[in-house]
């Protein structure tokens, strides 16, 4: 199966509850890795890429406005990927699906029905 990432932050949001073990500090989410096409720092700048290419052959008088988009569309791409590796949460958003537990028993129910037969 598909290998499902645990991935622990404190969370703002979540309410600092006490237990007979102690404070709890952290939220748990566990992630699914996205297809490398699907990541949200390759499709994106994919589908910009060609278009600037596209309009940069195709089209002449809007040349100048490529030549302005495209570098800003490259230092938007570093700066993603400087910031996948400076940042856990940001990586996680990046590269990663939040798993459902909804998601997991549909398989399972499908497995289970593909053993009955």
């Amino acid at each position: 199966g598909e290998p499902i990432i645990v991935f622990s932050t404190f969370s703002k949001m979540a309410k600092e509850t006490t237990t007979t073990k102690g404070p709890i500090l952290h939220t748990i989410h566990p992630l699914r890795i996205r297809p490398s096409l699907l990541r949200l720092d390759t499709l994106p700048f994919f589908l910009l890429y060609n278009l600037f290419i596209y309009i940069d052959v195709t089209q002449e008088e809007f040349r100048h406005h490529i030549n302005i988009c495209f570098p800003l569309t490259l230092v938007m791409h570093i700066g993603l990927f400087l910031a996948t590796r400076w940042s856990v949460p940001i990586r996680a958003a990046v590269g990663y699906y939040h798993y459902t537990s909804t998601t997991h028993d549909d398989d399972d129910d499908k497995k289970e029905e593909d053993m009955k037969e």
